[in-house]
Protein backbone atom coordinates (compact mmCIF):
# COMPACT_ATOMS: atom_id res chain seq x y z
CA UNK A 1 0.00 0.00 0.00
CA UNK A 2 1.68 3.42 -1.23
CA UNK A 3 2.16 5.97 1.57
CA UNK A 4 -0.01 8.96 -0.45
CA UNK A 5 -3.08 6.82 -0.55
CA UNK A 6 -3.16 5.23 3.13
CA UNK A 7 -6.20 6.87 5.41
CA UNK A 8 -3.20 8.03 7.81
CA UNK A 9 -1.36 9.61 5.48
CA UNK A 10 -4.12 11.42 3.61
CA UNK A 11 -5.30 12.76 8.06
CA UNK A 12 -2.03 13.85 8.82
CA UNK A 13 -1.26 15.65 5.42
CA UNK A 14 -4.70 17.64 5.90
CA UNK A 15 -4.20 18.30 9.73
CA UNK A 16 -0.25 19.38 8.63
CA UNK A 17 -1.46 21.91 6.06
CA UNK A 18 -4.48 22.84 8.99
CA UNK A 19 -1.73 23.00 11.25
CA UNK A 20 0.66 24.97 8.75
CA UNK A 21 -2.00 27.74 8.34
CA UNK A 22 -2.50 27.76 11.88
CA UNK A 23 1.29 28.75 12.79
CA UNK A 24 1.22 31.02 9.36
CA UNK A 25 -1.49 32.52 11.21
CA UNK A 26 -0.10 32.84 14.89
CA UNK A 27 3.28 34.44 13.12
CA UNK A 28 1.49 36.71 11.41
CA UNK A 29 -0.50 37.51 14.40
CA UNK A 30 3.18 37.37 16.56
CA UNK A 31 4.79 39.79 13.59
CA UNK A 32 1.79 42.13 13.76
CA UNK A 33 1.75 42.51 17.30
CA UNK A 34 5.73 42.14 17.76
CA UNK A 35 5.53 45.46 15.17
CA UNK A 36 2.77 46.90 16.97
CA UNK A 37 4.73 46.93 19.95
CA UNK A 38 7.83 48.55 18.20
CA UNK A 39 4.97 51.18 17.23
CA UNK A 40 4.06 51.48 20.66
CA UNK A 41 7.44 51.88 22.23
CA UNK A 42 8.18 54.69 19.39
CA UNK A 43 5.07 56.58 20.38
CA UNK A 44 6.14 56.36 23.94
CA UNK A 45 9.53 57.74 23.15
CA UNK A 46 8.14 60.59 20.83
CA UNK A 47 5.51 61.24 23.91
CA UNK A 48 8.34 61.01 26.02
CA UNK A 49 10.38 63.98 23.61
CA UNK A 50 6.94 65.74 23.74
CA UNK A 51 7.02 66.07 27.22
CA UNK A 52 10.13 67.52 27.47
CA UNK A 53 9.92 69.95 24.60
CA UNK A 54 7.01 71.39 27.37
CA UNK A 55 8.93 71.01 30.01
CA UNK A 56 11.98 72.92 28.63
CA UNK A 57 9.36 75.96 27.45
CA UNK A 58 7.98 76.03 30.26
CA UNK A 59 11.03 76.24 32.02
CA UNK A 60 12.94 78.67 29.71
CA UNK A 61 9.82 80.59 30.07
CA UNK A 62 10.32 80.59 34.46
CA UNK A 63 13.98 81.22 33.78
CA UNK A 64 12.97 84.47 31.36
CA UNK A 65 10.40 85.47 34.13
CA UNK A 66 12.70 85.17 37.14
CA UNK A 67 15.52 87.38 35.03
CA UNK A 68 12.98 89.59 34.98
CA UNK A 69 12.38 89.71 38.48
CA UNK A 70 16.11 90.02 39.07
CA UNK A 71 16.48 92.95 37.19
CA UNK A 72 13.72 94.75 38.74
CA UNK A 73 14.73 93.33 42.65
CA UNK A 74 18.56 92.37 42.55
CA UNK A 75 17.58 89.51 44.89
CA UNK A 76 20.24 87.08 45.51
CA UNK A 77 18.08 84.44 46.18
CA UNK A 78 16.54 85.15 42.59
CA UNK A 79 19.89 84.83 40.98
CA UNK A 80 20.25 81.42 42.56
CA UNK A 81 17.31 80.15 41.40
CA UNK A 82 18.37 80.98 37.92
CA UNK A 83 21.55 79.50 37.87
CA UNK A 84 19.50 76.39 39.77
CA UNK A 85 17.32 76.64 36.64
CA UNK A 86 19.46 76.82 34.55
CA UNK A 87 21.90 73.84 35.43
CA UNK A 88 18.27 71.64 35.44
CA UNK A 89 18.04 72.47 31.81
CA UNK A 90 20.93 71.44 30.81
CA UNK A 91 21.12 68.22 32.47
CA UNK A 92 17.66 67.51 31.50
CA UNK A 93 18.55 69.00 27.47
CA UNK A 94 21.63 66.32 27.52
CA UNK A 95 19.93 63.07 29.09
CA UNK A 96 17.34 63.81 26.29
CA UNK A 97 19.85 64.07 23.83
CA UNK A 98 21.90 60.41 25.28
CA UNK A 99 18.45 58.68 25.36
CA UNK A 100 17.74 59.90 21.71
CA UNK A 101 18.30 56.80 18.94
CA UNK A 102 17.32 58.95 16.15
CA UNK A 103 20.17 61.59 15.32
CA UNK A 104 17.65 64.34 13.89
CA UNK A 105 16.39 64.65 17.27
CA UNK A 106 19.63 64.06 19.49
CA UNK A 107 20.86 67.24 16.58
CA UNK A 108 18.48 69.45 17.53
CA UNK A 109 18.86 68.74 21.11
CA UNK A 110 22.71 69.05 21.43
CA UNK A 111 22.17 72.30 19.48
CA UNK A 112 19.59 73.34 21.79
CA UNK A 113 22.22 73.06 24.84
CA UNK A 114 24.81 74.55 23.19
CA UNK A 115 22.64 77.89 24.15
CA UNK A 116 22.21 77.48 27.48
CA UNK A 117 26.05 77.90 28.31
CA UNK A 118 26.08 80.73 26.58
CA UNK A 119 22.82 82.04 28.54
CA UNK A 120 24.48 81.55 31.60
CA UNK A 121 27.45 83.11 30.48
CA UNK A 122 25.71 86.44 29.50
CA UNK A 123 23.72 86.20 32.83
CA UNK A 124 26.98 86.31 34.88
CA UNK A 125 27.79 89.76 32.70
CA UNK A 126 24.41 90.86 33.56
CA UNK A 127 25.36 90.22 36.78
CA UNK A 128 28.17 91.83 36.59
CA UNK A 129 26.98 95.17 34.63
CA UNK A 130 24.51 95.45 37.14
CA UNK A 131 26.76 95.37 39.91
CA UNK A 132 28.75 97.91 38.32
CA UNK A 133 25.67 100.15 38.09
CA UNK A 134 24.59 100.02 41.35
CA UNK A 135 28.14 101.37 42.43
CA UNK A 136 27.76 104.17 39.84
CA UNK A 137 24.32 105.45 40.80
CA UNK A 138 24.42 104.15 44.59
CA UNK A 139 27.83 105.18 45.70
CA UNK A 140 29.63 107.59 43.13
CA UNK A 141 27.10 109.79 41.84
CA UNK A 142 25.62 110.31 45.06
CA UNK A 143 29.29 111.43 46.42
CA UNK A 144 30.49 113.12 43.63
CA UNK A 145 27.05 115.07 43.63
CA UNK A 146 28.00 116.04 47.32
CA UNK A 147 31.19 117.58 46.16
CA UNK A 148 29.51 119.24 43.81
CA UNK A 149 26.77 120.65 45.64
CA UNK A 150 29.84 120.85 48.49
CA UNK A 151 32.18 123.24 45.57
CA UNK A 152 28.97 125.31 44.39
CA UNK A 153 27.80 126.52 48.29
CA UNK A 154 31.76 127.10 48.14
CA UNK A 155 31.42 129.46 45.61
CA UNK A 156 28.59 130.81 46.10
CA UNK A 157 29.37 131.91 49.27
CA UNK A 158 32.71 133.48 47.82
CA UNK A 159 31.18 135.57 45.33
CA UNK A 160 28.71 136.66 47.94
CA UNK A 161 31.33 137.80 50.07
CA UNK A 162 32.57 139.50 47.48
CA UNK A 163 29.34 141.23 46.33
CA UNK A 164 29.53 140.48 42.79
CA UNK A 165 27.05 141.73 39.72
CA UNK A 166 24.27 139.84 39.58
CA UNK A 167 25.00 138.68 36.08
CA UNK A 168 27.43 136.35 37.74
CA UNK A 169 24.52 135.50 40.42
CA UNK A 170 22.15 134.25 38.03
CA UNK A 171 24.90 132.54 36.09
CA UNK A 172 25.68 130.48 39.23
CA UNK A 173 22.45 129.94 40.18
CA UNK A 174 21.57 128.64 36.29
CA UNK A 175 24.52 126.58 37.25
CA UNK A 176 23.11 124.67 40.30
CA UNK A 177 19.52 124.45 38.18
CA UNK A 178 21.07 123.00 35.19
CA UNK A 179 22.56 120.49 37.40
CA UNK A 180 19.59 119.81 39.71
CA UNK A 181 17.81 118.95 36.58
CA UNK A 182 20.56 116.95 35.08
CA UNK A 183 21.04 114.84 38.46
CA UNK A 184 16.91 114.51 38.34
CA UNK A 185 17.32 113.05 34.43
CA UNK A 186 19.89 110.68 35.28
CA UNK A 187 17.66 109.30 38.43
CA UNK A 188 14.91 109.28 36.21
CA UNK A 189 17.05 106.93 33.34
CA UNK A 190 17.79 104.92 35.94
CA UNK A 191 14.37 104.30 37.33
CA UNK A 192 12.80 104.15 33.43
CA UNK A 193 15.48 103.94 30.87
CA UNK A 194 14.67 106.25 28.24
CA UNK A 195 17.57 107.94 25.84
CA UNK A 196 15.71 111.28 25.58
CA UNK A 197 16.68 111.65 29.83
CA UNK A 198 20.67 110.92 28.87
CA UNK A 199 20.56 113.81 26.76
CA UNK A 200 18.76 116.46 28.29
CA UNK A 201 20.83 115.28 31.13
CA UNK A 202 24.15 115.49 29.71
CA UNK A 203 22.82 118.95 28.10
CA UNK A 204 21.81 120.52 31.01
CA UNK A 205 25.08 119.40 32.54
CA UNK A 206 26.93 120.87 29.92
CA UNK A 207 24.45 124.35 30.34
CA UNK A 208 25.78 124.07 33.84
CA UNK A 209 29.71 124.10 32.80
CA UNK A 210 28.64 126.72 30.27
CA UNK A 211 27.23 128.96 33.24
CA UNK A 212 30.64 128.47 34.81
CA UNK A 213 32.31 130.01 32.17
CA UNK A 214 30.15 133.15 32.19
CA UNK A 215 31.64 134.20 35.65
CA UNK A 216 35.38 133.53 34.59
CA UNK A 217 35.86 137.54 35.17
CA UNK A 218 35.85 136.52 39.08
CA UNK A 219 39.48 136.11 39.57
CA UNK A 220 38.97 135.04 43.37
CA UNK A 221 36.71 132.01 42.33
CA UNK A 222 39.09 131.15 39.46
CA UNK A 223 40.63 128.31 40.64
CA UNK A 224 37.59 127.19 42.88
CA UNK A 225 35.39 127.13 39.36
CA UNK A 226 38.03 125.29 37.47
CA UNK A 227 37.92 122.53 40.34
CA UNK A 228 33.94 122.84 40.14
CA UNK A 229 34.19 122.45 36.27
CA UNK A 230 36.68 119.54 36.69
CA UNK A 231 33.47 118.08 38.96
CA UNK A 232 31.19 118.11 36.46
CA UNK A 233 32.94 116.59 34.28
CA UNK A 234 33.54 113.92 36.39
CA UNK A 235 30.00 114.00 37.38
CA UNK A 236 29.36 113.40 33.16
CA UNK A 237 31.61 111.00 33.30
CA UNK A 238 30.24 108.64 36.06
CA UNK A 239 26.79 109.25 34.39
CA UNK A 240 27.74 107.87 31.21
CA UNK A 241 29.59 105.13 32.15
CA UNK A 242 26.58 103.79 34.55
CA UNK A 243 24.02 104.70 31.30
CA UNK A 244 26.49 102.46 29.60
CA UNK A 245 26.34 100.06 31.97
CA UNK A 246 22.72 99.95 32.48
CA UNK A 247 22.48 100.02 28.60
CA UNK A 248 24.75 96.76 28.76
CA UNK A 249 22.93 94.90 30.89
CA UNK A 250 19.74 95.70 29.33
CA UNK A 251 21.02 94.38 25.87
CA UNK A 252 22.53 91.51 27.48
CA UNK A 253 18.86 90.79 29.10
CA UNK A 254 16.67 91.93 26.38
CA UNK A 255 18.43 91.31 23.62
CA UNK A 256 21.40 88.52 24.11
CA UNK A 257 20.18 86.68 26.63
CA UNK A 258 16.09 87.13 24.84
CA UNK A 259 18.19 85.88 21.75
CA UNK A 260 19.32 82.33 23.36
CA UNK A 261 16.00 81.94 24.73
CA UNK A 262 14.26 82.06 21.66
CA UNK A 263 17.37 79.90 20.10
CA UNK A 264 16.11 77.31 22.50
CA UNK A 265 12.63 77.75 21.85
CA UNK A 266 13.08 77.65 18.12
CA UNK A 267 14.75 74.24 18.84
CA UNK A 268 12.07 72.78 21.25
CA UNK A 269 9.18 74.27 18.48
CA UNK A 270 11.29 72.37 15.62
CA UNK A 271 11.28 68.99 18.06
CA UNK A 272 7.79 69.66 19.34
CA UNK A 273 7.04 69.67 15.22
CA UNK A 274 8.73 67.08 14.33
CA UNK A 275 7.77 64.86 17.24
CA UNK A 276 3.78 65.62 16.13
CA UNK A 277 4.85 64.78 12.34
CA UNK A 278 6.60 61.38 13.62
CA UNK A 279 3.63 60.92 16.06
CA UNK A 280 0.83 61.09 13.25
CA UNK A 281 3.54 58.76 11.15
CA UNK A 282 3.81 56.15 14.02
CA UNK A 283 -0.58 56.50 14.53
CA UNK A 284 -1.20 55.98 10.52
CA UNK A 285 1.42 53.02 11.11
CA UNK A 286 -0.46 51.46 13.96
CA UNK A 287 -3.74 52.12 12.13
CA UNK A 288 -2.24 50.34 9.14
CA UNK A 289 -0.41 47.26 10.59
CA UNK A 290 -3.22 46.57 12.91
CA UNK A 291 -5.94 46.68 10.07
CA UNK A 292 -3.26 44.46 7.76
CA UNK A 293 -2.97 41.88 10.26
CA UNK A 294 -7.00 41.65 10.83
CA UNK A 295 -6.83 41.35 7.40
CA UNK A 296 -4.58 38.45 6.93
CA UNK A 297 -5.56 36.88 10.03
CA UNK A 298 -9.31 36.90 8.78
CA UNK A 299 -8.13 35.83 5.50
CA UNK A 300 -6.22 32.91 6.88
CA UNK A 301 -9.02 32.18 9.59
CA UNK A 302 -10.97 31.57 6.68
CA UNK A 303 -8.76 29.50 4.45
CA UNK A 304 -8.14 27.37 7.33
CA UNK A 305 -12.05 26.83 8.22
CA UNK A 306 -12.81 25.87 4.40
CA UNK A 307 -9.72 23.53 4.90
CA UNK A 308 -10.90 22.03 7.58
CA UNK A 309 -14.36 21.63 5.98
CA UNK A 310 -13.15 20.30 2.91
CA UNK A 311 -11.21 18.06 4.68
CA UNK A 312 -13.72 16.33 6.84
CA UNK A 313 -16.34 16.07 4.11
CA UNK A 314 -13.73 14.44 2.25
CA UNK A 315 -12.53 12.02 5.04
CA UNK A 316 -15.97 11.67 6.15
CA UNK A 317 -16.75 10.27 2.11
CA UNK A 318 -13.26 7.99 2.21
CA UNK A 319 -14.36 6.74 6.09
CA UNK A 320 -17.41 7.18 7.09
CA UNK A 321 -19.01 5.48 4.33
CA UNK A 322 -17.06 2.40 4.13
CA UNK A 323 -17.25 2.14 7.52
CA UNK A 324 -20.47 1.73 7.81
CA UNK A 325 -20.45 -0.64 4.62
CA UNK A 326 -18.27 -2.97 7.21
CA UNK A 327 -20.16 -2.25 10.08
CA UNK A 328 -22.82 -3.76 9.12
CA UNK A 329 -20.98 -6.46 7.21
CA UNK A 330 -19.36 -7.31 10.65
CA UNK A 331 -22.49 -7.27 12.04
CA UNK A 332 -23.79 -10.08 9.73
CA UNK A 333 -20.62 -11.65 10.22
CA UNK A 334 -21.12 -12.18 13.97
CA UNK A 335 -24.82 -13.25 13.64
CA UNK A 336 -22.93 -16.22 11.84
CA UNK A 337 -23.15 -15.41 8.12
CA UNK A 338 -21.10 -16.41 6.02
CA UNK A 339 -20.37 -13.89 2.92
CA UNK A 340 -19.05 -14.52 -0.77
CA UNK A 341 -18.42 -10.78 -1.62
CA UNK A 342 -16.74 -8.36 1.27
CA UNK A 343 -17.21 -4.73 0.24
CA UNK A 344 -14.70 -2.24 -0.45
CA UNK A 345 -12.06 -4.73 -0.91
CA UNK A 346 -11.01 -3.27 -3.90
CA UNK A 347 -9.12 0.03 -1.86
CA UNK A 348 -5.41 0.69 -1.45
CA UNK A 349 -6.02 2.20 2.03
CA UNK A 350 -6.70 0.95 5.74
CA UNK A 351 -9.84 0.31 5.13
CA UNK A 352 -9.08 -2.52 2.52
CA UNK A 353 -7.01 -4.45 5.14
CA UNK A 354 -10.51 -3.79 7.15
CA UNK A 355 -12.16 -5.26 4.54
CA UNK A 356 -9.76 -8.38 4.07
CA UNK A 357 -9.91 -9.20 8.62
CA UNK A 358 -13.92 -9.26 7.46
CA UNK A 359 -12.96 -11.79 4.95
CA UNK A 360 -10.94 -13.84 7.01
CA UNK A 361 -13.40 -13.58 9.85
CA UNK A 362 -15.97 -14.78 7.10
CA UNK A 363 -13.86 -17.55 6.40
CA UNK A 364 -13.13 -18.46 10.24
CA UNK A 365 -17.20 -18.67 9.88
CA UNK A 366 -17.10 -20.98 7.34
CA UNK A 367 -14.77 -23.08 9.25
CA UNK A 368 -16.82 -23.06 12.27
CA UNK A 369 -19.91 -23.75 10.14
CA UNK A 370 -17.83 -26.82 9.07
CA UNK A 371 -16.40 -27.82 12.67
CA UNK A 372 -20.25 -27.77 14.13
CA UNK A 373 -21.37 -29.84 11.30
CA UNK A 374 -18.60 -32.17 12.04
CA UNK A 375 -19.04 -31.75 15.71
CA UNK A 376 -23.11 -32.77 15.82
CA UNK A 377 -22.08 -35.47 13.27
CA UNK A 378 -19.64 -36.74 15.79
CA UNK A 379 -22.38 -35.96 19.02
CA UNK A 380 -24.66 -38.03 17.06
CA UNK A 381 -21.90 -40.78 16.75
CA UNK A 382 -21.04 -40.49 20.09
CA UNK A 383 -24.69 -41.28 21.36
CA UNK A 384 -24.84 -44.19 19.28
CA UNK A 385 -21.55 -45.45 21.21
CA UNK A 386 -23.08 -44.32 24.20
CA UNK A 387 -26.40 -46.29 24.04
CA UNK A 388 -23.79 -49.30 22.56
CA UNK A 389 -21.67 -48.56 25.63
CA UNK A 390 -24.53 -48.63 28.17
CA UNK A 391 -25.71 -51.91 26.61
CA UNK A 392 -22.32 -53.51 27.15
CA UNK A 393 -22.23 -52.17 30.55
CA UNK A 394 -25.23 -53.49 31.18
CA UNK A 395 -24.23 -57.06 29.72
CA UNK A 396 -21.37 -56.42 32.15
CA UNK A 397 -23.62 -55.76 34.76
CA UNK A 398 -25.51 -58.84 33.97
CA UNK A 399 -22.58 -60.96 33.82
CA UNK A 400 -20.75 -59.45 36.87
CA UNK A 401 -24.13 -60.05 38.94
CA UNK A 402 -24.57 -63.65 37.22
CA UNK A 403 -20.61 -64.49 37.99
CA UNK A 404 -21.23 -63.62 41.37
CA UNK A 405 -24.21 -65.37 42.28
CA UNK A 406 -23.36 -68.30 40.09
CA UNK A 407 -19.82 -69.00 41.11
CA UNK A 408 -20.28 -68.50 45.30
CA UNK A 409 -22.56 -71.23 45.38
CA UNK A 410 -20.07 -73.79 44.13
CA UNK A 411 -17.35 -71.97 46.46
CA UNK A 412 -19.73 -71.89 49.57
CA UNK A 413 -19.76 -75.20 48.55
CA UNK A 414 -16.24 -76.10 48.71
CA UNK A 415 -16.06 -73.72 51.96
CA UNK A 416 -18.89 -76.37 53.49
CA UNK A 417 -16.80 -79.10 53.00
CA UNK A 418 -13.64 -78.43 54.15
CA UNK A 419 -15.12 -77.23 56.79
CA UNK A 420 -16.95 -80.88 57.30
CA UNK A 421 -13.47 -82.13 56.56
CA UNK A 422 -11.86 -79.98 59.63
CA UNK A 423 -14.49 -80.94 62.25
CA UNK A 424 -15.19 -85.20 61.10
CA UNK A 425 -11.39 -85.36 60.44
CA UNK A 426 -9.45 -83.00 61.44
CA UNK A 427 -8.10 -85.00 64.36
CA UNK A 428 -7.16 -87.84 61.93
CA UNK A 429 -5.30 -85.68 59.44
CA UNK A 430 -1.55 -84.89 59.91
CA UNK A 431 -0.63 -80.93 60.76
CA UNK A 432 0.46 -80.63 57.17
CA UNK A 433 -3.71 -81.46 55.73
CA UNK A 434 -5.11 -79.82 58.38
CA UNK A 435 -3.23 -76.33 57.55
CA UNK A 436 -3.89 -76.67 53.63
CA UNK A 437 -7.89 -77.60 54.51
CA UNK A 438 -7.63 -74.12 56.61
CA UNK A 439 -5.73 -72.45 53.98
CA UNK A 440 -8.39 -73.77 51.42
CA UNK A 441 -11.22 -72.04 53.54
CA UNK A 442 -9.41 -69.03 53.75
CA UNK A 443 -9.16 -68.91 50.00
CA UNK A 444 -12.95 -69.89 49.20
CA UNK A 445 -14.15 -66.84 51.71
CA UNK A 446 -11.33 -64.37 49.67
CA UNK A 447 -12.65 -66.29 46.32
CA UNK A 448 -16.45 -64.83 47.45
CA UNK A 449 -14.73 -61.55 48.80
CA UNK A 450 -13.19 -60.88 44.93
CA UNK A 451 -16.52 -61.95 43.66
CA UNK A 452 -18.56 -59.09 45.73
CA UNK A 453 -15.64 -56.51 44.86
CA UNK A 454 -15.85 -57.56 41.55
CA UNK A 455 -19.76 -56.87 41.33
CA UNK A 456 -19.09 -53.12 43.31
CA UNK A 457 -16.86 -52.36 40.55
CA UNK A 458 -19.24 -53.05 37.55
CA UNK A 459 -21.10 -50.57 39.61
CA UNK A 460 -18.50 -47.84 39.87
CA UNK A 461 -19.76 -44.52 38.47
CA UNK A 462 -23.09 -45.41 38.33
CA UNK A 463 -24.12 -45.62 41.75
CA UNK A 464 -23.35 -42.68 44.15
CA UNK A 465 -20.52 -43.58 46.32
CA UNK A 466 -20.25 -42.53 50.05
CA UNK A 467 -17.37 -42.48 52.34
CA UNK A 468 -16.49 -45.21 54.30
CA UNK A 469 -13.52 -46.64 56.79
CA UNK A 470 -11.09 -49.10 55.75
CA UNK A 471 -9.66 -51.73 57.94
CA UNK A 472 -5.96 -51.49 57.12
CA UNK A 473 -5.31 -54.60 59.24
CA UNK A 474 -7.82 -56.79 57.66
CA UNK A 475 -6.38 -56.24 54.40
CA UNK A 476 -3.11 -56.79 55.36
CA UNK A 477 -4.28 -59.85 56.97
CA UNK A 478 -6.45 -61.01 53.83
CA UNK A 479 -3.43 -60.03 51.38
CA UNK A 480 -1.08 -62.38 53.56
CA UNK A 481 -3.40 -65.13 53.41
CA UNK A 482 -4.02 -64.99 49.73
CA UNK A 483 -0.47 -64.35 48.74
CA UNK A 484 1.60 -67.38 47.70
CA UNK A 485 4.99 -67.34 50.10
CA UNK A 486 7.13 -70.66 48.30
CA UNK A 487 10.20 -68.98 50.37
CA UNK A 488 9.06 -68.68 53.64
CA UNK A 489 8.86 -65.06 53.48
CA UNK A 490 7.66 -63.52 57.00
CA UNK A 491 5.52 -60.64 56.91
CA UNK A 492 5.05 -58.14 60.25
CA UNK A 493 3.39 -55.38 60.52
CA UNK A 494 2.61 -53.63 63.19
CA UNK A 495 -0.69 -54.34 65.96
CA UNK A 496 -2.19 -51.33 65.89
CA UNK A 497 -2.93 -49.29 62.29
CA UNK A 498 -5.06 -46.29 62.14
CA UNK A 499 -8.24 -47.13 59.44
CA UNK A 500 -8.21 -44.80 56.75
CA UNK A 501 -11.13 -42.88 54.77
CA UNK A 502 -11.54 -43.56 51.27
CA UNK A 503 -8.55 -44.83 49.27
CA UNK A 504 -7.66 -41.38 48.51
CA UNK A 505 -7.96 -40.11 52.39
CA UNK A 506 -5.90 -41.66 54.57
CA UNK A 507 -6.98 -41.03 58.26
CA UNK A 508 -4.16 -42.20 59.90
CA UNK A 509 -0.64 -43.12 59.54
CA UNK A 510 0.06 -46.69 57.96
CA UNK A 511 2.83 -49.07 58.47
CA UNK A 512 6.07 -47.62 56.62
CA UNK A 513 8.96 -49.85 55.33
CA UNK A 514 10.78 -50.09 58.03
CA UNK A 515 7.73 -52.47 59.37
CA UNK A 516 8.41 -54.78 56.83
CA UNK A 517 11.09 -57.74 57.21
CA UNK A 518 12.10 -60.86 55.53
CA UNK A 519 13.29 -63.68 57.82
Amino acid sequence: MSVLTSLRSKIYVGFSVIVTLLVAIGVIGYAGAHQLHDSSTAMRRISGVNAAVLEIDRDVQELQLRVGRYMTSGHDSLRYDIVELNDHLVTLIHEMASNQTDLELRDLFDRMSEHLPEYKKHFDSVIEERKIRADLVQLQLPQQSAVIDSKLSELNSLITESEQTDEIRVALLRCETMFSQAEKLLLRYYVGPDTKFVNRALSNLDSAIASLTEISTHRESAELRQKLIAELKEYERIGVRAVQATRSYLFLVNVVMAGEASEVTYYSDRLRKISEKRRDAISAEVASTAANVQKMTGFGIGIALALALFIAGRLAVLILQPITALTATFKRLASGETLVAIPETDRKDEISQMALAAGVFSDQNRKRQELLEKSEQLTEELAVKADELEATNADLDSFAYVASHDLKSPLRGIRQLATWIDEDAGHLLPAESVRHCHAMQSRVRKMELLLDDLLNFSRIGRTEAEPEDVDVSAILDGISEITNNPYGVSVRWPKHVANVQDDSSPAGTSASESDWERD
